[in-house]
Parts: structure tokens; sequence; C-alpha cells
């Protein structure tokens, strides 16, 4: 029996879940209906089975500088071992262009180790949208 599916999540991830039978066709499905397929779940470290367990970015402004937060989760269990989460975070003065899509200077390859990642942007009025990419990459 191998270990991982064809998208590399583990087989005992996602049987904890309760997801088997074809674990190829599990990794691609979306059971809690979140817009998130099971294999980015696994890589982001949330739950494929509540609605409510999301990466999502916390923004907001204060004192007109744009602030963007989101907790850095460590890849901690059987299911991670050898494997730690990165995050990289852009921002964009135009998203109807996909090259506009900007890394933001030492917020790429953030290490997660369980504390938020906090990005403070002075310059908010330019800025018109933030996203954020996670990864497992082995250690």
């Amino acid at each position: 029996r191998l270990d991982v599916a064809a998208n590399g999540t583990q087989i005992s991830w996602l049987e904890s879940y309760g997801l088997t039978g074809n674990y190829n066709a599990q990794e691609l499905a979306d059971p809690d209906s979140d817009g998130a397929l099971t294999w980015e779940e696994y890589v982001a470290g949330t739950d494929p089975t509540n609605g409510s367990s999301k990466f999502n970015l916390a923004i907001g402004k204060s004192a007109g500088q744009m602030i963007v937060s989101f907790p850095a989760l460590l890849a901690t269990g059987s299911n991670y071992t050898l494997k730690s989460r990165f995050y990289n975070v852009f921002l964009s003065t135009n998203i109807m262009n996909s090259a506009a899509w900007q890394s933001i200077p030492g917020y790429t390859g953030l290490l997660g180790s369980g504390s938020t990642i906090i990005y403070t942007n002075s310059s908010a009025d330019k800025v018109k949208a933030y996203r954020a990419k996670v990864r497992l990459q082995p250690q």
C-alpha cells in the first residue's frame, strides 16, 4: 500500500478525516464545499470536512496603513514527518492582470512556526489586493 496519494497527501491523514476508498479521487474532492480541494487543505493544515476551517488572510486598515495577517501553522504530527510549511505573501495593484502580482520582499519562504505573520503596508493607497500561498516542503 502506498503512503501518499497522487498529489502527495498522506493516506493516514485522509483516513483520519474519514476519507477512504479511492485516495486519488479523495484528494481532488471538496467534501466541505469551501472551495479548497482536499490536497490543498492538507498543504494548508485545514480540516477538509469542516467548511469553516480555511486558510484566510485577515486584512484591515489602521492609521492609513493596510495590515495583513494570518496564522503560519507548523507542519506537525505523523502526517507531516520531515516536512515544513512555508508561506509567500503577494500584492497587486491590478488583480485583472496575473503578471501584476508581486512577491513582497521579506515575506517569501516564511517558515510556519505556529505564530501569526503580520505585514504592514504604509503605501496602502496603491495596493488593490493581497494573497498568500502555502506549500509543504521536505526538510
